[in-house]
Parts: structure tokens; C-alpha cells; sequence
């Protein structure tokens, strides 16, 4: 055995408990440190939106129909960092405790947020489907913050769509009733029209001509009445007939979902056990090397730096 494994051999006999030492507590510092970005456990759920029956209306402006469809998934995803979501998720799951935030501090609620932002991620992965993944130190929480998210999305869009509806609905209903009174207007001249020739022909005024000319002016008009009172009518009766499919249409679902959130079966601690005896023995192997190079170069050291 030569000097230098001799040497190294005594001065790790003297130092061995140190070592250890430092062995433990580099190890408990990267359980505390790696602990956050290991122990991350993830609730992922998929869905896509429930048509829409406002996209599908007779519309009087289709660039407008355009734009609704466009914007629809757009408005689910702003939805997830609204600021009512986050309320009710930090209701639902007392986040302040469970994030450790001191609600006596200034700012406790945008932490709250900011640190649920930080653990949500929301997006498409196909023109149709969304794909939302909350991630937390627990796994059965980060599975159900993962479904109720998508439930308060549910309903946030249901609410949203159906106070869309109500306005569609009161446009089409002003449209009915004014066209409901044109015709009505309309008719009753027609009708006044009628009454005058039906009079003019019932006193026997006028030549065998005029009388006849009368006639074939009354036959037109009751044909024309005839026409428009349908055309109105079936006018009326469609818009009537969507406004009951409007209100026939609306769902507590606008949010299907494809695939729930499960819990993650497998645990991370043995990973996170790996890492940190990793890490500490990568401290402990350095600290030794250090030590050894003090060691051995210490009259040298003394020399350079010594007084």
C-alpha cells in the first residue's frame, strides 16, 4: 500500500463521523429542497365544448356566427384563470391552509392564485378536445382540484351561454311582435280596401264595366291578402318555433368530459428518497475530497497563506 492511500485511509478513519453527519444533513436538506419538484403529483382531465345552439341559428349576420364559433374555445380557456374559478377553488379546498399562506399577511389571496396558476396548465390538443392538468404535493387532491375545475368551467359556460340565449331570445321576441303588428296593419288596410269596393258594388253605382273592374280589383286583392297573411304567418311561426328551440335547447352541460382525473398510483417518496441519498452522497464525496486536499497540501497552504 503506498503513502497516499495510506494517508487517505487514516484521515477518513478520523473524519468518518463527520462524514456521516454531513451525509445526514445533506440528505434532509435535499429532501426539503427537492421535495416540491419531486413529490408533484398530476390530476389531468380531457374535454371538448357541447355545441352551441347560438352558433347554429338563423342568423342575420353570419360573420357574427363566425366569430362566436372562433372565440367559444378561446372564452373556456380564459375561463380557467378568471377570478371567480379561483375563488371557488380556494373555497372548495381551503388552499390558504393547504398552500401554507398566512391569511393575516397583505396579498394572501392573489398567492393563493398565483401559486394555483403556477400548478394549472390548460390546452388543446385537437380542434375539439382540452386537456386541463392541475398538479399538488397530494395526489387525490390534485385529481379532484383537476374535476372541479372543469366543473366550475361547466358552469361559468352554462351561465354564459344561457345569459347569450336570454338576449336572443328577447331580439327574436321584439322581431315577432313588430312583425306580428305590420301584419296586422297591413291586413286591416286590405280589409278597409275590400270594404270600400264591396260597398261601391253593393249600391249599384257605376256601369256593367266598372262593376265588373271592381270585382276583378277584389278578387286580386283578396288573393294578394290571402298570400301575405301566409307569408306572415309562416314568418311568425318560424321565428316562434326557434325561440322554443332556443329554450328547449338549453343544458346544464356545455362542458362534456372525455376522460376524468384519477389519482396517480404510483408514489414519488421512493424517488424522492433516491434523489436526496444521491444528493447527500454527492456533498459527502466532496466534502472528503476537500478535506483530503487540505490534508495533504497543508504545509504547502501554510507556506502561501500562513503569516
Amino acid at each position: 500500500m503506498d503513502r497516499n492511500t495510506e494517508f487517505f485511509l487514516e484521515l477518513f478513519r478520523k473524519i468518518r463521523f463527520m462524514l456521516l453527519l454531513v451525509f445526514i444533513a445533506a440528505s434532509a436538506i435535499s429532501v426539503y429542497v427537492l421535495m416540491p419538484r419531486v413529490m408533484r403529483y398530476k390530476g389531468q382531465c380531457s374535454f371538448y365544448l357541447a355545441p352551441e345552439p347560438l352558433n347554429n341559428r338563423l342568423s342575420i349576420s353570419s360573420s357574427d356566427d363566425i366569430h362566436r364559433t372562433n372565440n367559444a374555445k378561446e372564452r373556456v380557456l380564459q375561463f380557467v384563470y378568471s377570478g371567480e374559478l379561483m375563488d371557488q377553488m380556494i373555497k372548495n379546498f381551503n388552499l390558504y391552509d393547504h398552500y401554507q399562506i398566512d391569511t393575516l399577511k397583505p396579498y394572501h389571496r392573489e398567492i393563493a392564485v398565483n401559486r394555483l396558476i403556477a400548478r394549472t396548465e390548460v390546452y388543446t390538443i385537437s380542434n375539439e378536445i382540452i386537456k386541463l392538468t392541475v398538479y399538488d404535493r397530494n395526489n387525490e387532491i390534485a385529481a379532484s382540484m383537476a374535476n372541479n375545475m372543469v366543473a366550475i368551467l361547466n358552469q361559468l359556460n352554462s351561465r354564459y351561454t344561457e345569459q347569450q340565449i336570454n338576449k336572443e331570445i328577447a331580439m327574436y321576441g321584439s322581431l315577432v311582435d313588430k312583425n306580428e303588428r305590420k301584419s296586422k296593419e297591413q291586413i286591416q288596410k286590405f280589409q278597409d280596401a275590400l270594404q270600400q269596393i264591396n260597398d261601391v258594388i253593393a249600391q249599384g253605382k257605376g256601369s256593367t264595366e266598372q262593376k265588373q273592374g271592381f270585382e276583378d280589383m277584389q278578387q286580386n286583392i283578396k288573393d294578394a291578402l290571402n298570400g301575405i297573411t301566409f307569408i306572415v304567418q309562416q314568418e311568425v311561426s318560424n321565428l316562434r318555433t326557434y325561440n322554443e328551440l332556443l329554450l328547449n335547447s338549453r343544458s346544464d352541460r356545455s362542458v362534456i368530459v372525455i376522460k376524468k382525473a384519477v389519482p396517480e398510483l404510483k408514489s414519488k417518496k421512493s424517488v424522492l428518497v433516491l434523489y436526496s441519498l444521491i444528493s447527500g452522497g454527492v456533498v459527502t464525496f466532496l466534502v472528503l475530497l476537500i478535506s483530503y486536499l487540505f490534508a495533504y497540501h497543508k504545509q504547502q497552504l501554510l507556506i502561501m497563506f500562513g503569516k
